[in-house]
């Protein structure tokens, strides 16, 4: 069972998606800042809102590839700057907020499949 951690300060966000992610059969750790973020172990794939105050999920996903370098990072937005939006993408891909569970779940899944993460970090 993979292991997920979502990073979203809006607590509605987390308590939406846990659920829905639990009973597809994951494993799913929730934070509402980065700081929380990086006080748990390392996932198996990070989910993280891009636009959060104090730190942003591209600086979160940063210090986590620093732990994991092969972490899979799966970023969500219902908009941010331009420049912010492409520094996600370099480090994973973006979604849209707003994605149905399908769609959600069908990303993650590819990233797991994807991510060089069998090995645990």
């Amino acid at each position: 069972m993979a292991r997920i951690l979502i990073v979203d300060d809006r607590r509605p966000i987390l308590d939406g998606i846990k659920p829905l992610l639990e009973r597809c059969g994951y494993e799913v750790l929730t934070a509402t800042s980065g700081r929380d973020a990086l006080s748990c172990e390392t996932p198996d794939l990070l989910l993280t809102d891009i636009q959060m105050p104090f730190m942003d999920g591209v600086k979160l996903a940063i210090r986590f590839r620093e732990r994991c370098p092969t972490l899979p990072i799966l970023f969500q937005t219902c908009g941010c700057a331009a420049d912010l939006r492409r520094a996600a993408e370099a480090l994973g891909p973006v979604l849209d907020s707003g994605l149905s569970t399908r769609e959600l779940v069908a990303a993650i899944e590819r990233e797991l499949r994807a991510g060089p993460n069998k090995a645990r970090c």
